[in-house]
């Protein structure tokens, strides 16, 4: 018998205890519990059963549950030491030299990936900063022009885009939007005299003229001056 099985076994004597009264309250069998006060850990499931049989049985008994899983430990057997091959661990060698080539080569495709994404994304950015819309003038505008008598009722005009468009609209020779179309967010403008849109993608933008439905302002991309007037829709560049 072990230390750690006599040190169990005298606490359940003095509490007139047999191994039956300790397994009802345990709920860890009987050949279990004499197996731990006989020293014999071989016959048990395996060592973290023991351990959780030992703490169960040393808190019963009001004993110190470390205590005893430590002294338990103490008398197991130290593992062999583990000898591998010198083949094998040269060739573990090689292995952890090609994953780390293999590692550092995918690292740099993903950060020359990244940073291919971003000169792109600054490229655009760059672009849509530099564009400078027309200005649209009279010599522009050509031979049409708003009519300087004010107008007999006000010039509504409504758009819609389809997807963000870079639009300006001037209302009565003042700029009153410059910047992206929401498609969320359609936009009323009225004027007196004139209404005009400048733009370069009027495909995806359709348009309303005093309630009426215009359609797209172009069927192709390009800069394009539209021109909302007493008389209806023209098209000036």
């Amino acid at each position: 018998m072990s230390d750690l099985g006599e040190t169990l076994r005298d606490a359940r004597h003095r509490m007139n205890l047999t191994l039956d009264d300790v397994a009802r309250a345990t709920r860890i069998k009987v050949s279990y519990l004499s197996a731990i006060e006989d020293g014999e850990y071989s016959t048990l499931p395996g060592p973290a059963y023991v351990t959780g049989f030992l703490r169960n049985y040393a808190r019963f008994l009001g004993l110190q549950p470390d205590d005893l899983v430590q002294k338990y430990r103490s008398l197991q057997p130290a593992p062999p030491p583990s000898v591998r091959a010198a083949t094998r661990v040269l060739a573990n060698g090689h292995q952890r030299a090609h994953r780390a080539r293999l590692f550092w080569f995918l690292a740099v495709v993903v950060m020359f990936v990244i940073g291919a994404y971003i000169v792109k994304q600054y490229s655009q950015a760059s672009a849509h900063a530099s564009y400078q819309p027309p200005n649209v003038t009279a010599s522009l505008a050509g031979t049409i022009q708003p009519t300087a008598a004010p107008a007999a009722h006000p010039i509504r005009v409504y758009l819609r885009a389809q997807a963000p468009v870079w639009i300006r609209v001037t209302v009565d020779g003042r700029r009153a939007f410059q910047g992206y179309l929401d498609p969320a967010h359609p936009r009323r403008w009225v004027g007196v005299h004139s209404v005009y849109i400048t733009t370069f993608n009027g495909p995806r933008i359709r348009a309303w003229y005093d309630g009426h439905p215009e359609g797209r302002l172009s069927s192709a991309g390009g800069i394009l001056v539209q021109l909302a007037g007493p008389s209806g829709w023209h098209r000036v560049s």
